[in-house]
């Protein structure tokens, strides 16, 4: 299957993963022929832990995956979906999930939503918003998480996964992005970035919003639109008491 010039492989492959006539072999062949091996809107995982025997590696495992999925969800690229490929090895081939760690506990896959839900409750702000998709294939399991493009950037930690001591595997106000294939923390640039990415993302859905009602009130879209925008700049500045 190829993809349309004017369609991007990560609309094409959600529309897969929601049609239910699709057979999860189609989908993996999809995945294996039409998604690139690596990228900022995507990582492929042989495993993925949600848990472990001991509280150390409990915690640690839930760090990676609060850092995976608040990574994704904060990267500057319109695309409403962004991926994490589970059972696939690093040239994006499925070979069902891997368990070769010696540290026992659960995988994403094996454990139902709401306990994969709770990971991210009260630990980062907004949540993230995913779908799971189970895929089976010769007797192998794996899947797809489908993570929307978040609205409300940057995902932040809201609380500490502390290791010993005073070090942490995330610490509260910390934030993650993607360079290239890697999940890297953000750093001051990247705030200032993802704040004028929020401001452009308001505008845009400010403008959509006014489409059509300007000629309700008998206003230009852009002269509407721009009202708009100073109204809601000057309650927050209002709110952070800067006038």
């Amino acid at each position: 299957m190829s993809i349309s010039a004017k369609t991007a492989w990560h609309e094409v492959l959600h529309a897969i993963l929601e049609d239910p006539t699709k057979s999860d072999d189609a989908i993996t062949q999809f995945i294996e022929n039409e998604v690139p091996d690596e990228g900022e809107i995507l990582d492929f995982k042989q495993d993925l832990y949600i848990s472990a025997s001991s509280t150390y590696h409990n915690k640690k495992r839930q760090s990676e995956l609060i850092k995976h999925f608040s990574a994704l969800a904060n990267v500057r690229r319109p695309a409403r979906f962004r991926y994490l490929f589970i059972g696939f090895n690093d040239e994006g081939e499925f070979i069902g999930m891997q368990y070769l760690d010696q540290r026992d506990g659960d995988q994403i896959l094996d454990v139902d939503d709401a306990d994969l839900r709770n990971v991210f409750s009260d630990k980062v702000a907004p949540s993230p918003d995913f779908e799971v998709f189970e895929l089976e294939r010769n007797g192998c399991r794996g899947g797809v998480v489908a993570i929307r493009q978040a609205e409300q950037v940057p995902l932040v930690a809201e609380s500490t996964l502390r290791k010993k001591g005073s070090s942490a595997f995330v610490s509260e106000g910390q934030a993650y992005t993607r360079d290239g294939s890697k999940t890297v923390r953000m750093g001051s640039d990247d705030f200032a970035a993802m704040i004028r990415y929020r401001e452009e993302l308001i505008t845009s859905k400010i403008q959509d919003l006014t489409q059509g009602l300007s000629q309700v009130i008998g206003i230009p879209d852009d002269q509407l639109a721009n009202a708009v925008c100073k109204f809601f700049a000057a309650r927050n500045r209002l709110e952070r008491g800067l006038c």
